[in-house]
């Protein structure tokens, strides 16, 4: 999508654009565990459990979902019980948001996809439960979650739900608290080094699968 796009179909709650606007740190959450992960009402529980731990920590939570085919950075509590509650949403990856938008549907978003319009949004991290691998075997499927991980400049906390919200909520605190110069040095590195991690795990993964299809 272009730059343009994007931006028309963005819906950012006013909390979390004060937060971006006033240099604040915001943390990205996932939609997934609350449509798919887990039954009700555990699943809207943790994320108002998820949301509540970036608070803790100083930091503004925005749990990112595609409603009505608009990419929404940070829900009201209606919104995250209506995820939790109602039929027929969509598990949303990266590749999955053309058609999502273009259909107008509700989608609950995948580690890609939370990443990818946390980015487009310009929030600097994003915390989850986990994200997806590969499938060892037929047909030896790739997750989406490691090329977009891959490519996109938002550094992942992935660790037990609740506990990777801490991580991140920390982190991004941390580096709002320095001066913008010296955040984004901070920063960059960081992202750099994650990003060329996660491809040599990738260039690994293909070249195990490729000994495996051989043998």
């Amino acid at each position: 999508m272009a730059q343009q796009q994007r931006a028309s179909l963005l819906h950012v709650s006013r909390q979390v654009r004060a937060a971006l606007e006033a240099k604040q740190p915001v943390v990205a959450l996932e939609s997934t565990v609350v449509a798919h992960g887990l039954p009700y009402p555990a699943n809207v529980e943790t994320a108002c459990q998820m949301e509540a731990a970036v608070r803790e920590h100083g930091a503004v939570p925005a749990t990112i979902a595609v409603l009505h085919g608009q990419l929404h950075v940070g829900l009201t509590e209606s919104e995250l019980e209506f995820l939790g509650t109602a039929r027929n949403i969509r598990k949303v990856s990266r590749r999955d948001l053309p058609v999502v938008v273009a259909q107008q549907s509700d989608g609950a978003t995948t580690a890609a996809a939370t990443a990818t319009i946390a980015a487009w949004a310009g929030i600097g991290v994003f915390a989850t439960g986990g994200i997806g691998g590969v499938h060892r075997d037929a047909p030896f499927d790739v997750s989406n979650d490691l090329p977009t991980l891959a490519s996109v400049p938002v550094p992942v906390e992935s660790w037990p739900l609740v506990a990777s919200t801490y991580t991140a909520a920390a982190w991004a605190v941390g580096a709002s608290a320095t001066a913008n110069k010296k955040a984004a040095a901070i920063r960059l590195p960081v992202t750099r080094a994650f990003r060329d991690l996660l491809f040599g795990i990738l260039g690994f993964i293909v070249f195990c699968l490729k000994i495996i299809i051989l043998l």
